[in-house]
Protein backbone atom coordinates (compact mmCIF):
# COMPACT_ATOMS: atom_id res chain seq x y z
CA UNK A 1 0.00 0.00 0.00
CA UNK A 2 1.17 3.82 -0.81
CA UNK A 3 0.42 6.58 1.16
CA UNK A 4 1.01 9.87 -0.35
CA UNK A 5 2.30 13.18 1.99
CA UNK A 6 0.16 15.41 -0.56
CA UNK A 7 1.35 18.35 -1.07
CA UNK A 8 4.35 18.24 1.79
CA UNK A 9 6.53 15.12 0.38
CA UNK A 10 9.50 15.81 -1.49
CA UNK A 11 9.32 11.78 -2.42
CA UNK A 12 5.72 11.74 -3.52
CA UNK A 13 4.99 8.42 -2.22
CA UNK A 14 6.03 6.61 1.07
CA UNK A 15 5.33 2.73 1.33
CA UNK A 16 3.78 1.71 4.33
CA UNK A 17 2.94 -1.59 5.82
CA UNK A 18 1.18 -1.57 9.13
CA UNK A 19 -1.39 0.81 10.36
CA UNK A 20 0.63 2.32 12.67
CA UNK A 21 2.70 3.61 10.10
CA UNK A 22 0.22 5.14 8.55
CA UNK A 23 -1.03 6.65 11.47
CA UNK A 24 2.81 7.77 12.29
CA UNK A 25 2.58 9.57 8.71
CA UNK A 26 -0.30 11.52 9.41
CA UNK A 27 0.52 12.51 12.74
CA UNK A 28 3.86 13.93 10.92
CA UNK A 29 1.95 16.03 8.84
CA UNK A 30 -0.04 17.40 11.82
CA UNK A 31 3.16 18.05 13.70
CA UNK A 32 4.84 19.82 10.50
CA UNK A 33 1.97 21.89 10.03
CA UNK A 34 1.58 23.04 13.68
CA UNK A 35 5.23 23.51 13.80
CA UNK A 36 4.73 25.89 10.57
CA UNK A 37 1.99 27.48 12.33
CA UNK A 38 4.22 28.58 15.20
CA UNK A 39 7.20 29.20 13.53
CA UNK A 40 8.18 32.54 11.62
CA UNK A 41 11.19 31.01 9.70
CA UNK A 42 10.37 27.35 8.62
CA UNK A 43 12.69 27.21 6.00
CA UNK A 44 15.85 27.38 8.89
CA UNK A 45 13.53 24.78 10.93
CA UNK A 46 12.70 21.49 7.89
CA UNK A 47 14.39 21.00 4.56
CA UNK A 48 12.19 20.82 1.75
CA UNK A 49 11.36 22.46 -1.45
CA UNK A 50 10.06 25.98 -1.61
CA UNK A 51 7.08 25.14 -3.37
CA UNK A 52 6.00 22.83 -0.29
CA UNK A 53 6.99 25.51 2.31
CA UNK A 54 4.57 27.82 0.19
CA UNK A 55 1.73 24.71 0.66
CA UNK A 56 2.62 24.22 4.16
CA UNK A 57 1.89 28.03 5.11
CA UNK A 58 -1.37 28.20 3.57
CA UNK A 59 -2.50 24.95 5.19
CA UNK A 60 -1.12 26.26 8.49
CA UNK A 61 -3.18 29.63 7.79
CA UNK A 62 -6.00 27.44 7.56
CA UNK A 63 -5.89 25.51 10.65
CA UNK A 64 -7.12 26.30 14.08
CA UNK A 65 -4.10 25.83 16.58
CA UNK A 66 -6.86 23.99 18.97
CA UNK A 67 -8.21 21.33 16.41
CA UNK A 68 -4.64 21.09 15.17
CA UNK A 69 -3.76 19.80 18.77
CA UNK A 70 -6.60 18.22 19.37
CA UNK A 71 -6.05 16.19 16.37
CA UNK A 72 -2.31 15.58 17.81
CA UNK A 73 -3.47 14.71 20.86
CA UNK A 74 -6.12 12.14 19.11
CA UNK A 75 -3.34 10.67 16.84
CA UNK A 76 -0.76 10.44 19.64
CA UNK A 77 -3.16 8.54 22.09
CA UNK A 78 -4.27 6.02 19.45
CA UNK A 79 -0.76 5.39 18.42
CA UNK A 80 0.09 4.60 22.12
CA UNK A 81 -3.16 2.26 22.23
CA UNK A 82 -2.12 0.30 19.05
CA UNK A 83 1.30 -0.73 19.88
CA UNK A 84 -0.26 -3.05 22.74
CA UNK A 85 -3.87 -4.30 20.80
CA UNK A 86 -4.00 -7.04 19.33
CA UNK A 87 -7.02 -5.91 17.19
CA UNK A 88 -5.37 -2.52 15.30
CA UNK A 89 -8.47 -1.81 12.95
CA UNK A 90 -10.65 -2.43 15.95
CA UNK A 91 -8.98 0.53 17.91
CA UNK A 92 -8.45 2.87 14.86
CA UNK A 93 -11.68 3.05 13.76
CA UNK A 94 -12.91 4.00 17.60
CA UNK A 95 -10.59 6.33 17.94
CA UNK A 96 -11.36 7.99 14.36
Amino acid sequence: MHVTYGRFDNAGTRPYHSLSQILYGILEICLLIKTTKDTDKIEDVIEVSKDNIADMIEAAKEADADTLMRHIRVLSELSNDMKTSTQKRVKQRLHL
